[in-house]
């Protein structure tokens, strides 16, 4: 009997040891199984469906008069008399101020002066730079021919110096191009510094002489033909070993006015007599240091043809420099500007005379709103003026943004609320362009997603757009100066499809909902085009239909697609 009893036992230990070994495997397994559920994120899933959409554009403005009249000074004037005060009664066409413009006729006779001055200045300009066109073209192909001839110049004078040297001028300098055929650098006894800046003072005298040259004529030939006759002049008697400034210089004064004889330079081009032509010339010329420019020249006083020119190829390029600028338009537009403003500051003036002259008079039936204007005191640019208002006709000026101002038209009705009750208006106006910022905003998007309108214009960066609501019947509840809320319907879409706006992710990129596959058990991130929204629908044109299931309250750090569980 106990044998049997012990053997049972066993037997019953070893069962129930196996069922505990299971019941603990699958509660395991259970555990296991739970926390892979509970890794899977929980979402909340909508149907997409039709309903019906009153759209709604929102905003809250300031409330002013419909009929605004500032009178302002826009000079100093006078003040002769003033007939109304703060909050006086005015009929159109009443007199309430006028003024003593004695004062204005001789700053308009100045400003009348320095309009003609300019607008002479600028035709002056205009015609300069004509002729200077005109000259720049015919230096630059003096220069052309110049250059050539230079070229077989030195090519001649190469071959009989064989240790002709290539002169190297600063990159600022007009060069005188010398081409050595051994490639060597001689400059005799002188050296490299001493050199370099003989050729400095070289180009500066050669400037000089050519800006003297230039005042005698406006006439480019003309002012060539001087130059001619100067260079060929300087480099004869240096050929002769003359480096003596006034002898030069005298030589030159009389040359000139020997070719002036003969024709050579036409004295109808010359703006100063012949003898003063001939001096003006002798006075620059005797500006000059000559008695170091052949060692500057290669060549020294050897090649009186190749030395005559080179001084003239360098006298051109300093003309072609001063034509350059005369061509250019920073005069004109310099002298035309200074027109314009001038001209500005006239009818400026005149109109402020015009207007005061006969005094100001009501522009319609309202009241005086602002009055600091007083008999017989001297006005100033900051003088505050006199302002008319009607106060029976009120408006409320708003701000939209982009994304509402396109469904805001002209005759819409508004409702207008205030702290003290409700009024109806329309839509009058809509500014022709955006004011307030710089560029658009997404918290357009956002704000309207909320019901809310014109958020971009109030940040530093977004722009609005001003609109001007009218109120129907104003009483003394509604008060100008301060804010209204403006309530515009905008439209009325029935039956479209629509997804709650709590649904919808939006960036800069656009609109997205999650849309839930129901064999994967997955989420996709989609884009979808929205059409008419009110506080807490949106219009969906594409991207989601009928019955879909998509996510209610999605996270924006959810990835573009992944697996979900449904929350019961």
């Amino acid at each position: 009997m106990n044998m049997a009893t012990v053997k049972k036992s066993k037997r019953k230990i070893i069962i129930i040891s196996v069922v505990a070994a299971v019941i603990v495997a699958a509660a395991a397994i259970g555990i296991a199984a739970a926390a892979v559920q509970n890794s899977i994120t929980p979402v909340s899933l909508h149907t997409v469906s039709t309903s019906d959409i009153y759209e709604i554009v929102n905003a809250t403005g300031e409330v002013s008069s419909g009929a605004v009249k500032e009178y302002k000074i826009g000079s100093v004037a006078t003040v002769k008399e003033v007939f109304v005060k703060t909050g006086d009664e005015v009929k159109q066409g009443d007199l309430i101020a006028t003024f003593d413009t004695s004062k204005f006729d001789s700053e308009i006779a100045k400003l009348q002066s320095s309009y003609k001055q300019a607008r002479a200045g600028y035709s002056e300009a205009v015609e300069a730079q004509k002729a200077a066109k005109s000259n720049l073209a015919q230096v630059q192909k003096q220069i052309a021919e110049l250059e050539k001839k230079n070229a077989q110049l030195q090519k001649e004078v190469s071959n009989n110096v064989s240790s002709m040297t290539v002169p190297t001028l600063p990159s600022d300098f007009p060069s005188i191009p010398v081409t050595n055929p051994g490639g060597s650098t001689n400059h005799g006894d002188v050296s490299d510094d001493t050199y370099d800046e003989t050729m400095r003072n070289l180009i500066a005298a050669i400037d000089n002489l050519t800006e003297a040259i230039n005042s005698l004529s406006g006439n480019a030939e003309t002012g060539g033909q001087i130059t001619d006759v100067v260079m060929q002049t300087v480099a004869e008697e240096m050929q002769k070993g003359n480096s003596s400034s006034k002898a030069i210089a005298e030589k030159s004064g009389n040359a000139v006015m020997a070719a002036i004889k003969r024709g050579d330079i036409r004295s109808e081009n010359l703006l100063a007599a012949n003898d003063d032509a001939a001096q003006m010339i002798q006075k620059a010329v005797g500006a000059v240091d000559w008695s170091d420019i052949g060692t500057a020249i290669p060549g020294g006083t050897g090649s009186a043809a190749l030395l005559s020119n080179q001084l003239m190829l360098t006298a051109y390029y300093a003309q072609e420099q001063m034509y350059s600028s005369m061509a250019s338009d920073s005069i004109v537009n310099a002298k035309k500007e200074l027109m314009n403003t001038t001209k500005q500051a006239l009818d400026t003036l005149q109109e402020a005379k015009q207007e005061l002259a006969g005094g100001w008079t009501a522009a319609f039936d309202g009241t005086i709103t602002e009055c600091d204007l007083y008999a017989g005191e001297q006005t100033s640019l900051l003088s505050g003026g006199i302002t008319l208002q009607n106060m029976g006709n009120k408006v409320v000026t708003i701000s939209l943004g982009e994304y509402d101002i396109h469904k805001v038209k002209v005759g819409m009705p508004v409702k207008i609320s205030t702290a003290y009750g409700e009024y109806k208006g329309s839509v009058i106006s809509k500014a022709p362009v955006a004011s307030g910022g710089g560029g658009s905003s997404i918290m357009d998007s956002v704000g309207s997603t909320m019901g809310i309108s014109g958020l971009s214009s109030l940040t530093q960066s977004g722009a609005g757009v001003e609109v001007q609501v009218s109120v129907e019947n104003p009483d003394e509840f509604i008060v100008i100066g301060f804010d209204a809320d403006v309530e515009i319907d905008v439209g009325e879409h029935i039956g479209v499809t629509t997804v709650p706006s709590q649904a919808m992710i939006l960036d800069k990129t656009g609109s997205y909902v999650f849309i839930y596959d129901e064999e994967e058990e997955t989420v996709t991130k989609t884009l979808i085009e929205t059409g008419a929204s009110s506080v807490s629908e949106y219009e969906i044109i594409s991207g989601v239909q009928l019955g879909d299931r998509i996510v209610l309250a999605p996270q924006s750090t959810f990835e573009d697609s992944f697996k979900v569980r449904i929350k019961e």
